[in-house]
Order: structure tokens, then C-alpha cells, then sequence
């Protein structure tokens, strides 16, 4: 959905919160920040779990407008961040520098990756995230399997509801996107993994 559909949405339900994951911000470039002022129904939520690779210490942001925030706080729990991410996070804010790096790699090997499933003609959904969902239809077990014996874990997504035979492929530096790629083609030749079956 773009940005003007999330907007129209706060705009026809003005009494109802509207929350907005960005979890995957700083893969995409997209964002509703700066919306918050005009709307007061507007929450926008971050993690530091995906880029900033924090994901343990379980700590992220909640942005709305100063009297939804008051209200929030009403009913927050005092403790709801750990010592350790209290400690960790500002250095992690600092490290820009490595953050872009990161980002930077993720990117590249998202569009690595997605060009290997087209140029196989297998099934993916475009992503702006830091991970591929791709349709490996009835060997979606054994591809994860085989993938694990290569050191690549894999998340079989088929136990979601309109999923059957989908896996989500997470990226992460360019040493590991290299890894990836050898293994998946691997095991895409060794199952026999074709668009004739994928489909």
C-alpha cells in the first residue's frame, strides 16, 4: 500500500489509532514521520532488531503526536527497556558509518537474489525489505533441508495462510549473499527446483 492509501485510511477513521510497522525503514527509504504532526491518529513504530542487528536486546521506538504519547505512557510499563539496550543503543546510533555499509550490502544482495529467481522464472515477491519471499512449491521442505546442510537458514512460510510452498530467504553482508547464492543454486539443480513445478 503507498504512503497516500496508509494517509487516506487516518484520514477516514480519525477517532481509530492507525499503526505504522517501519521496521524495514532503513532498507526502503520509505516513511510516514513526518505525517505525525497533521495527524493525531498516526503511530509510527521502528526496531533497531533489523539494521542496526539488535534483535536480542528487544528495543525499537514508538513516534506519535506529544498527547498521544502522554497517553502511551499512562499505561507503559517503567521497565519496558533492558539495561543492556539502554548501554548499547546509543553507540549503535553513532555507527552511521556502518549502518549504511550494512544496509548498502543488503540491498545489492536483495537485487542479486531476486535476479536469480527471475532469470529461473521462480516465483518472488518484490522486496524493499532484507529478505526474498520466494514460491519453491512442493519441495519447499526438502529445499529447506538441503539448504540447512549448507549453513543457510531458510524459514518455511508455508503454514501461512496463502503461502503453500513459500520461503522467506534473509539477506545479510556480501561475504554471506556469496554463500547464499552457491548454496541455492546447488540445491536448486539438485532438486530439480524448475517454474514447471514452482508454478
Amino acid at each position: 500500500m503507498t504512503g497516500e492509501g496508509l494517509l487516506q485510511i487516518a484520514n477516514t477513521a480519525p477517532q481509530a489509532a492507525v499503526l505504522l510497522d517501519e521496521a524495514y525503514y532503513e532498507f526502503c527509504g520509505q516513511t510516514l514521520l513526518p505525517s505525525i504532526r497533521g495527524h493525531g491518529n498516526i503511530f509510527v513504530a521502528r526496531t533497531f532488531s533489523k539494521a542496526y542487528g539488535m534483535a536480542g536486546l528487544r528495543v525499537g521506538v514508538l513516534a506519535g503526536t506529544r498527547d498521544q504519547m502522554r497517553m502511551v505512557r499512562r499505561v507503559a510499563s517503567p521497565y519496558n527497556v533492558n539495561v543492556a539496550a539502554l548501554i548499547a543503543l546509543p553507540e549503535a546510533l553513532q555507527d552511521k558509518e556502518y549502518v549504511c555499509q550494512y544496509v548498502g550490502q543488503v540491498q545489492r544482495g536483495r537485487n542479486l537474489l531476486q535476479q536469480e529467481f527471475q532469470s529461473r522464472g521462480i516465483s518472488y515477491c518484490p522486496s524493499q525489505a532484507n529478505f526474498v519471499l520466494a514460491q519453491i512449491g512442493a519441495a519447499h521442505a526438502a529445499f529447506v533441508a538441503a539448504m540447512k546442510q549448507r549453513g543457510i537458514l531458510v524459514r518455511d512460510r508455508s503454514s501461512d495462510p496463502g503461502c503453500d510452498g513459500w520461503v522467506r530467504i534473509t539477506l545479510g553482508s556480501e561475504a554471506h549473499t556469496e554463500q547464499l547464492l552457491t548454496a541455492l543454486r546447488q540445491v536448486l539443480a539438485e532438486l530439480k527446483i524448475a517454474p514447471e513445478v514452482v508454478a
